[in-house]
């Protein structure tokens, strides 16, 4: 393994990633069957996408094979291309929505990028990883239970009846989970199955920006309905559009989101769940730095803006940072670590290319 770079944190920020990194580690509970994430450790529950998260964490600390033990627990109680929505008390799996799937994607698309163990990273493709994410892909095309289906124009919805919702958060993760499907293939040797997976990104990228993107309001649509109409709020998940490699948005559009989220959403504890309304939330500062920085190009004064938001927290929260959640801890990490101190190589944050640029 590469020796390290030395860490360009200072002192408080260095101790508070050092305590985030234990909050992670708190959470991990060894099972008969898997590495589970207590989430919630005061009702000894599991949420799927919350654990997911937290294993992205543990590939930016480079302990992939904890990352990886957690992804393999959830790869084997996918049904139908779900995987488990949470788990409860007594370790049994509940399904719903598709958000821990496109995660589970998501993790296995880091590991494959970040290990520097190139055969170790094969074999556990090969071993069953990629067919096992081949197949979710292709019951969320063709549809699964609680309503998970693709519409005509690619969109992924999800609930039954009435309930059921298109949204630009969960979009933008499919958007995510089909490039990062592509990058998986040429790693499997699957050349052919990754171009169409490509293709799929592609279609999506156009739709979902003459769908959801609103001018008028410089932000996201936050979901559409089964009549027709278009629900409008600002969200933090909306980041999810610019902050997961590659940008789903267009740049000139990411940085209008961006500025509209951190006018309207930005506090010094967090992001609002809504303008004006909520206590604040940290792990949302994760996805905004992400997402801030890669609107801007990581230009210099981008990065002195992100660092002073993430201090301010360091300084405001630093009381209450051992009740965070195991998630929040995770996403503050990824930012503190890959967005400031810039530890992860730049190729292999940005190693997917951005569409718009390509195209």
């Amino acid at each position: 393994m590469p020796e390290a770079e030395p860490s360009s944190l200072g002192p408080r920020d260095a101790e508070l990633v050092a305590r985030l990194a234990s909050r992670l580690h708190d959470a991990l509970h060894e099972r008969a069957d898997r590495t589970s994430v207590l989430t919630d450790p005061a009702r000894a529950l599991e949420r799927g996408p919350d654990a997911l998260r937290v294993a992205a964490g543990l590939v930016t600390l480079r302990e992939f094979d904890r990352a990886r033990d957690i992804a393999r627990g959830y790869l084997a109680y996918l049904d139908e291309g779900l995987a488990p929505e949470s788990f409860d008390v007594a370790g049994m799996p509940i399904y719903g929505s598709p958000e821990s799937s496109l995660w589970l994607v998501h993790v296995v698309d880091l590991l494959a990028r970040r290990d520097d163990d190139t055969d170790r990273t094969l074999v556990f493709l090969k071993q069953g990883a990629h067919a096992s994410l081949e197949g979710v892909l292709q019951h969320l095309r063709a549809g699964s239970r609680h309503g998970v289906h693709c519409d005509p124009d690619g969109f992924l919805w999800a609930g039954e009846g009435d309930a059921a919702r298109a949204r630009a958060d969960l979009n933008a993760l499919w958007y995510h989970a089909l490039v990062a499907m592509s990058q998986l293939g040429k790693l499997a040797g699957r050349r052919e199955h990754a171009a169409f997976y490509m293709a799929w990104a592609r279609e999506l990228q156009r739709a979902f920006v003459e769908r959801f993107w609103d001018d008028e309001s410089s932000s996201l649509l936050h979901e559409l309905t089964p009549d027709g109409r278009a629900l409008r709020a600002v969200s933090p998940s909306h980041l999810y559009a610019v902050s997961l490699p590659p940008m789903l948005l267009p740049p000139e559009l990411s940085v209008r989101l961006v500025r509209t989220v951190s006018r309207e959403l930005l506090a010094t504890r967090g992001l609002q769940p809504r303008p004006g309304d909520g206590a604040p939330e940290p792990a949302w500062l994760g996805p905004w730095a992400a997402a801030t920085s890669r609107a801007h190009g990581r230009d210099a004064a981008t990065t002195r803006r992100v660092r002073a938001v993430l201090e301010r927290w360091c300084v405001a929260g630093e009381a209450d940072a051992h009740e965070i959640s195991a998630r929040g801890a995770a996403d503050l990490l990824r930012a503190f670590v890959e967005e400031l101190d810039h530890r992860v190589p730049a190729g292999a944050v940005e190693a997917q290319t951005d569409l718009f640029r390509s195209s």
